[in-house]
């Protein structure tokens, strides 16, 4: 426990923990009973982010002290940090495989700590957790409202600071790709809460474009859901016929200026590092090479596998999704 006795340690988790489920279900039960919510709900959500952020880094502190790989991913992701100390230009001297640069360079702020290594690698996919966390709650609460996004997000949040699996501890590339979608869906969920056309240049929905045009350099696979949540936030901008021509034109300009941001920033990167062959062979070509042993080598045949051969897992999955 590095240093914390486990008769403290457990319990100060499991009140953390009490806590957090407490803070989450008091302001629902308060809707439903129609009862005032009380002055430290309405002032702000700045005590739930630190009860929240305290939570998971407890129930993770042990993982943070493995002194092995949970994963050989994070072997490699730090390793490639280290490289990008030395040469920070994407795809010229990284093989970054199935998981593009954005996925690298979180880890670089460690450098100045002394802690490029498994602990400070967790504990930042613990903060890029948090920032999921926290983005997913600002996009319920825009929707529905203080007490359903304490309670939407709870199960998140128990599952992310209760799991062992090494799979969910340690430092995954998939754990940019998920803040990167919470970003772009709290930006458009803002925008569509109150039914109104954001301002082309609104820090939100410019952002939202930002954060789903990042998202290929961080994990192709994670494109699909970027890409339907982008046609979603346009059909939505395209279709208010309360609002004049003009102004949905400008606010889809918005999102496009946005979406464009990241990769003309990564184009004249790769420009002035003369990785463009790189980029195409060791990233894109590599991508699709991995994904052709499956889904799109033959999608049908693995489609028809999925869903008969784990039909009770798709239906479980499927029913909760739905609940």
């Amino acid at each position: 426990m590095s240093g914390i006795p486990a008769a403290l340690y457990w319990p100060g988790a499991a009140v953390a923990l009490s806590g957090l489920l407490f803070v989450s279900l008091l302001p629902l039960a308060r809707e439903v009973w129609r009862i005032r919510e009380p002055r430290w709900i309405q002032q702000g959500p700045a005590g739930y982010a630190l009860l929240l952020l305290g939570t998971l880094f407890l129930w993770r502190w042990p993982a943070f002290f493995v002194t092995r790989p949970l994963d050989p991913d994070e072997s490699q992701f730090i390793a490639g940090a280290l490289t990008l100390l030395h040469d920070p230009m994407p795809w010229r001297g990284l093989e970054g495989q199935t998981a593009g640069p954005l996925v690298y360079y979180p880890l670089l702020p460690l450098a100045p700590l002394g802690r490029m290594d498994f602990l400070g690698a967790r504990v930042v996919g613990c903060l890029l957790i948090f920032g999921t966390l926290w983005f997913s709650y600002r996009a319920l609460r825009a929707g529905w409202g203080e007490a359903l996004a304490r309670f939407g997000i709870l199960p998140a949040a128990c599952f992310f600071a209760l799991s062992t699996h090494s799979q969910f501890v340690h430092y995954s590339s998939e754990h940019v790709s998920l803040l990167l979608l919470a970003v772009a869906v709290a930006g458009v969920l803002a925008a569509m809460a109150g039914d109104r056309m954001p301002r082309a240049w609104q820090p939100g929905w410019v952002g939202a474009g930002a954060a789903l045009g990042a998202i290929p350099f961080a994990k192709l696979q994670a494109v699909p859901p970027a890409a339907f949540l982008f046609l979603v936030a346009v059909i939505w901008a395209g279709t208010r016929r309360a609002t004049a021509l003009r102004a949905r034109v400008a606010a889809i300009g918005g999102l496009l200026a946005g979406l464009w941001l990241v990769p003309l920033i990564f184009a004249l990167l790769l420009t002035l590092g003369g990785s463009w062959e790189n980029f195409w062979i060791s990233y894109l070509a590599q991508n699709l090479f991995y994904a052709d042993h499956g889904w799109v080598g033959a999608p049908g045949p693995q489609v028809r596998r999925f869903l008969f051969l784990n039909s009770r897992a798709f239906g479980a999955l499927l029913a909760g999704s739905l609940l």
